[in-house]
């Protein structure tokens, strides 16, 4: 009987694992946003903040920053 708990509360961790896999893939992610190396300095690429759907003034908040090759920006 006490094989059957450990088997089954095994069974029961691999899958709350597989749960929690699943829903961090689910909500996590990266936008990805693709310049030419021959583009014009000062090219307009993409409104991240509208991409994200939240407010621009607000990263921050979000615990979220921009990370370009000269810097970063929050």
């Amino acid at each position: 009987m006490g094989e059957t708990q450990r088997l089954q509360s095994y069974k029961n961790k691999i899958f709350q694992c597989l749960i929690t896999i699943f829903i961090w893939k689910a909500i996590s992610g990266n936008i990805h946003y693709v310049v030419r190396e021959e583009t014009l300095k000062g090219f307009f690429v993409g409104n991240i903040p509208m991409d994200l759907g939240i407010d621009g003034n607000n990263l921050s908040e979000y615990g979220l920053w921009i990370a370009t090759r000269t810097g970063m920006v929050q």
